[in-house]
């Protein structure tokens, strides 16, 4: 199924805040996605993309398709 979220990413590259706003269907697999989300660490920005978050972080909603047999589409 599809899973749904919003994250809050900062100019460090720290991830602030994982908000589901869809269900896959299956509670293990959108708690297990939504762990893997908060423990992801990712690069800093770059700088050109680091200064357009004036606030300091930016919400990105995003959407996936999970297939268990495959896993991200």
């Amino acid at each position: 199924g599809f899973f749904k979220f919003r994250i809050t990413i900062c100019k460090d590259g720290t991830i602030k805040d994982v908000q589901a706003k869809g269900s896959s269907g299956d509670p293990q697999i959108d708690y297990s996605v939504q762990q893997s989300l908060r423990n992801l660490k990712i690069p800093k920005p770059p700088p050109d993309v680091a200064k357009q978050l004036t606030s300091g972080c930016k919400r990105i909603p995003y959407t996936f398709k999970y297939n268990p047999k495959k896993g991200v589409d």
